[in-house]
C-alpha cells in the first residue's frame, strides 16, 4: 500500500500547526511562500515521516477527537473527517494525528495532519492510547478505586513485564 498526501494542508500545516522544533528557524516559517512550505514539507516526508505514517497506528475517529481535544466550536472540525482513516503517528518524540483519505485499495493519501500537543513534557513517562474511550474505561474499571485513572495499575503490569524479562525498574 502506497501513502502519498496531497498538497491542500501543506500551507497551513507549515505555517501554524507544525511544531517549531521541526524548524532551524521558525519565525521564518510565516512569511514563506507556498512552494517554500511544498519544499519544506517534502524534505519533511523524506527524512523519515513518510516512514512514521506508514508505520502509525490505526485509531478510531473517536480515538482521533479524543487525543486533539476537538471541542464543538473547534475551528479543526471543518476539516476532521469521521469516515476516513485516522492514525496515531509518532515522528522523532512528538505525536500526531494524520486522516488518511482511501484513494484506491493499494493507496492512501494523506489529508490532514495535527500535532498533537502534550502539557506532559516528562520524558521518563509514556503514554498508552486505547483504541475506544470503552477500553479505556474498561482498563481503569481494573483498578483500584484509589487509583482514579489507571496509572497504580499501569505502573504494577509494566514492573511486572520488565521483571519477566529480566529487566530493573530502578
Amino acid at each position: 500500500m502506497s501513502i502519498t498526501y496531497s498538497t491542500g494542508f501543506i500551507g497551513y500545516f507549515v505555517a501554524f500547526n507544525a511544531p517549531n522544533n521541526l524548524f532551524e528557524k521558525p519565525e521564518e516559517r510565516k512569511n514563506w511562500n507556498e512552494v517554500q512550505k511544498l519544499n519544506w514539507f517534502g524534505a519533511l516526508w523524506n527524512r523519515g515521516f513518510a516512514q512514521s505514517v506508514e508505520e502509525g497506528k490505526p485509531i478510531t475517529a473517536e480515538a482521533a477527537r479524543n487525543q486533539l481535544e476537538l471541542g464543538e466550536e473547534d475551528s479543526r472540525n471543518r476539516f476532521f473527517k469521521d469516515e476516513m482513516q485516522h492514525r496515531l503517528v509518532r515522528y522523532l518524540t512528538m505525536s500526531f494525528i494524520v486522516q488518511l483519505n482511501e484513494i484506491s485499495r493499494d493507496e492512501l493519501q494523506v489529508d490532514q495532519i495535527w500535532f498533537v500537543k502534550s502539557s506532559d513534557y516528562d520524558p521518563l513517562k509514556i503514554c498508552v492510547t486505547f483504541p475506544s474511550t470503552e477500553a479505556k474505561t474498561g482498563f481503569i474499571s481494573l483498578a483500584d478505586s484509589s487509583d482514579k485513572f489507571g496509572n497504580k495499575l499501569l505502573e504494577r503490569l509494566v514492573k511486572e513485564y520488565m521483571h519477566k524479562h529480566g529487566l530493573r525498574w530502578e
